[in-house]
């Protein structure tokens, strides 16, 4: 299959349009808006560009936020092919380009609907076990810089349980570029180091985290991800005990 087979039109932007609209656009539903001048293709805007924006009142343009995509594929490429090429460039969307005409995105989701058939691989044989999380009582900054600084579309966080046996961190949340986005108040300040008015996570994170176990077949993770638009999965065992994480590029490593 080829993946002109499986990319769609995704939302597009003039150049000129406020940053602030295309803000409210990713904030609900869109992973990725593409911006386009006289049906050309100019750049696309992620989450993480509008994470850049600073107030609502801002006269930032899409011009000013857009990205250019580190990686492009051409539609009569093989959708096996690209998932290779996705993961190598730890990318979730890619503009397919017939030279320079662009037709369309294909995201990582979509590859892996496609590619995936039942396996006896289990969760615990594709998580990862060293897990990077946070506390509800941190600063939101913080947990934006790890996101920045490591591509993480989220972070679970814990609160870490002390018994007279052992020690460990209790699944409470997960908070999410998307969660951040949709707290209208919180943007980073101009230096990118600092909010305007930083919060706790505990403030802008989801409460009822979706979650699967080592014993879970990938199935489950691929359902979850299909369903709820996820891209990472916290991984847990005796109760909520944090145990590892499961991103969708884990998936997709077994079966391209």
């Amino acid at each position: 299959m080829q993946i002109r087979d499986i990319m769609k039109s995704p939302q597009t932007v003039r150049l000129h349009e406020y940053a602030t609209k295309v803000r409210a656009q990713l904030r609900e539903k869109e992973r990725i808006v593409v911006v386009m001048k006289d049906h050309q293709f100019l750049g696309i805007i992620t989450r993480k560009d509008v994470m850049l924006l600073t107030t609502t009142k801002s006269n930032l343009k899409a011009r000013d936020i857009m990205s250019q995509p580190v990686l492009t594929v051409s539609p009569d490429e093989e959708i096996h092919a690209v998932g290779r090429k996705m993961i190598k460039k730890d990318v979730y969307s890619v503009p397919v380009m017939e030279g320079s005409h662009f037709l369309g995105i294909a995201h990582i989701d979509d590859i892996i609907q496609e590619v995936y058939h039942p396996s006896s691989e289990k969760v615990r044989d594709i998580m990862t076990h060293e897990v990077v999380s946070c506390s509800r009582t941190e600063d939101i900054t913080k947990v934006w810089n790890v996101m920045e600084v490591h591509n993480f579309t989220g972070l679970p966080v814990v609160d870490d349980i002390s018994t007279s046996h052992r020690k460990y961190q209790k699944l409470v949340g997960v908070v999410t570029r998307k969660d951040i986005l949709r707290a209208g108040d919180i943007r980073p300040g101009g230096d990118r180091q600092r909010f305007t008015r930083p919060p706790a996570v505990e403030k802008v994170m989801t409460r009822t985290p979706h979650y699967v176990r080592p014993e879970d077949s990938v199935k489950v993770c691929v359902e979850l991800f299909q369903k709820y638009g996820i891209g990472r999965l916290p991984v847990v065992k005796n109760g909520l005990e944090l145990a590892g994480i499961v991103d969708r590029e884990d998936v997709l490593k077994i079966y391209v």
